[in-house]
């Protein structure tokens, strides 16, 4: 099993990411930002969810399947780099004045 203290200092982690997305949230709603701002958030929140039910996973798994529990980390991983670089283009976006979501990529939530 992954060390416990490993596994609760990774959904520490989760716990802060999930406060600061809320605080954000908190913190734009009726600032007249475009409502897809507020959907993006929405998709980190349920990212979120994925990334605990995963680390959950981990904090079950009795097993020494070393395979299994390095996949369900960089699952968590991938994750968190998926909000990282959405959230840098969701800034850039706001800091140029765009009203809509741009074109120029594919977002996929999850």
């Amino acid at each position: 099993m992954l060390g416990k203290k490993v596994i609760l200092q990774l959904l520490a982690s989760l716990d802060e990411l999930e406060f600061n997305i809320l605080s954000a949230e908190r913190s734009l709603k009726g600032s007249g930002l475009p409502s897809w701002v507020f959907g993006r958030l929405d998709s980190y929140k349920q990212i979120v969810n994925k990334q605990r039910a995963l680390a959950q996973k981990l904090q079950e798994d009795n097993s020494n399947d070393f395979e299994a529990m390095f996949s369900l980390l960089n699952k968590i991983n991938a994750l968190s780099t998926l909000i990282f670089n959405d959230s840098e283009d969701l800034i850039a976006a706001l800091s140029s004045g765009e009203n809509e979501l741009p074109p120029r990529k594919d977002y996929i939530y999850c």
